[in-house]
């Protein structure tokens, strides 16, 4: 094959229609991780074996590693820094995008009333008037990219794609309908997920973002929300927790369901690990007034830990992890897991009274700030 045939077959798979994606993207793009999982905590088992375990002890707290991600050996090149977010592109604890303009009725979602997350290449913005939804999502300059616009006969039928590949919170790809001229730059796109579909969604190239804005709205809504957006102008999250004495070399991968909350803007998750692991630990802890029961799935047993009764469930296989819940603890609901890496080696986790399992984690280095959001800390990491 000569070069003008390669060129030739390339620009025909370049313009030719894509399969439909396998990701249920309404679902996937408007569910936290960690709300997934409770909700998943809450649905009872069809037949569970309950062991009462009863916990009582103290065990040396420092976290030196969990499953296959102990502190790497002599000679390996460790960041000296204590846990931090990642410098670029976005900072999982401070919104890199704000909304400086929403339709009458609309106010951005508490956190018990939306799904909003803050990632190190990816931000969810949700906002809610009563039943309906703003959804603003917002990727790195290099997590989206089109296909299919090479030509001018490609123009209305090109395709959008955000997020690395298999990133259940990713877009797409999804079809542009057409471009929008004289708006936003001349960088805007309206977009359809499928005939029919009673509103389009806008997507648009910033200087140092891509941002997709889904909503039943009007056109003219839906860019003056993208004209108001902002950039690095947002102020840290408050957190109910402080997480101290994790490694030196982690860092944090995402918060969750950030929200306004007593006047303030919160994050209730906090995901971290050692790279590329940064989703190794999660801690989630919110008023009981929004959340309040744990739930009896699979692999569950009841456990005493200090007094407090608390549900410990393990999971194995692909999806490998541990995780302990306390319906109540003192106005807060808490709830610390720990996934193995991915792809998982077959190495079990720690044990959950070890170094690194989630009691220890839950006994040695969680602080909880009680439910009141006042109290919180905009500083939830350190030694």
């Amino acid at each position: 094959m000569d070069e003008n045939e390669l060129r030739s077959l390339l620009e025909r798979v370049a313009d030719a229609d894509m399969p439909p994606s396998r990701v249920d993207i309404d679902r996937a793009r408007r569910t936290g991780l960690w709300r997934w999982r409770l909700r998943r905590l809450g649905a009872p088992a069809a037949s569970v074996s309950v062991v009462a375990v009863v916990i009582g002890l103290v065990v040396s707290g420092a976290l030196p590693g969990i499953g296959v991600s102990a502190r790497p050996g002599p000679g390996t090149n460790i960041p000296t820094t204590h846990v931090r977010p990642s410098p670029a592109p976005f900072n999982p604890l401070v919104p890199y995008a704000t909304l400086g303009w929403l339709p009458n009725g609309y106010s951005i979602a508490p956190p018990n009333n939306g799904d909003s997350l803050m990632g190190r290449d990816e931000q969810q913005i949700d906002a809610v008037n009563g039943a309906a939804n703003i959804t603003v999502m917002v990727f790195a300059p290099g997590d989206c990219r089109l296909t299919g616009m090479g030509s001018g006969q490609a123009r209305d039928r090109g395709r959008a794609i955000c997020g690395r590949r298999n990133d259940p919170f990713g877009l797409g790809p999804i079809p542009l309908l057409r471009p929008i001229p004289g708006v936003l730059g001349g960088h805007a796109w309206w977009w359809g997920y499928h005939p029919g579909q009673k509103h389009p969604g806008l997507i648009y190239r910033a200087a140092k973002a891509w941002v997709d804005i889904d909503a039943a709205l009007t056109r003219a809504a839906l860019i003056r929300i993208a004209a108001h957006v902002t950039f690095g102008t947002g102020h840290p999250l408050a957190f109910p927790f402080r997480l101290t004495g994790l490694p030196s070399w982690w860092s944090i991968g995402q918060s969750e369901n950030i929200g306004i909350l007593g006047g303030r803007l919160v994050g209730t998750a906090l995901f971290t690990g050692p790279a590329p692991h940064y989703f190794q630990v999660v801690v989630g802890t919110a008023p009981t007034t929004m959340y309040h029961s744990c739930g009896r799935d699979s692999g569950w047993q009841w456990v005493t830990v200090r007094g407090r009764r608390g549900i410990l469930r393990t999971v194995y296989g692909n999806d490998h992890f541990q995780e302990l819940c306390f319906a109540n603890i003192n106005g807060l609901m808490v709830n610390v897991t720990v996934n193995a890496p991915r792809p998982f080696t077959g190495r079990p986790l720690a044990l959950a009274t070890a170094p690194g399992g989630v009691i220890d984690v839950f006994l040695h280095h969680l602080r909880l700030l009680g439910p009141d959001p006042a109290n919180w800390t905009t500083h939830p990491v350190s030694h």
